[in-house]
């Protein structure tokens, strides 16, 4: 309803983009919006708006994120660093790299979401904006190390997951 009043008729495939990047958040919306259109990443054409590109973000919103994540305890970095790269990813594989409480900490400041799939507990980050603002803070051989930690972690609990050869190959890619 808000995008609608903001830019018009919005295609299907880019309201779903915005919405599940937003969080449904209406200040990150606007902000992701407002910067598509200027970087021409989000375009209008015979009335309906669609994506030309990956959405953007503005200054005012990676500073609202960087903010939110600055707070985090240094501990608890590498578990963001393992979810913005691989998620959703097990409580067991983020005890791995983080102690219990720092990832109790990512939970209470809002960052991280626990789900249940069957028996096993999944964490994902609590937006995409946060995901994204991770990435590209993360040097190249970092991203190679998070990376290659997880697919022997996943290798270890046997890769039985009907994902897992999917996830492996494009870690490995990555």
């Amino acid at each position: 309803q808000f995008l609608r009043r903001l830019v018009g008729a919005v295609g299907g495939a880019a309201g779903k983009q915005l919405f599940e990047t937003s969080g449904g958040n209406p200040l990150y919306l606007r902000e992701l919006v407002l910067a598509s259109i200027t970087s021409g990443s989000l375009v209008e054409t015979s009335g309906i708006w669609r994506l030309a590109g990956r959405l953007r973000t503005t200054a005012a919103l990676s500073e609202v994120i960087d903010q939110r994540l600055a707070g985090v305890d240094a501990t608890a970095l590498p578990a963001l660093e393992l979810l913005a790269l691989c998620q959703p990813v097990g409580i067991v594989d983020l005890e791995a790299v983080a102690p219990l409480e720092a990832l109790e900490q990512l939970e209470r400041l809002g960052l991280l979401v626990v789900t249940s799939d069957d028996r096993r507990q999944q964490a994902m980050l609590a937006h995409n904006l946060y995901l994204e603002a991770i990435r590209d803070h993360l040097p190249t051989l970092r991203v190679r190390a998070v990376l290659a930690g997880q697919i022997a972690r996943t290798e270890a609990h046997g890769a039985r997951r009907r994902v897992d050869p999917l996830r492996l190959a494009t870690w490995r890619l990555d």
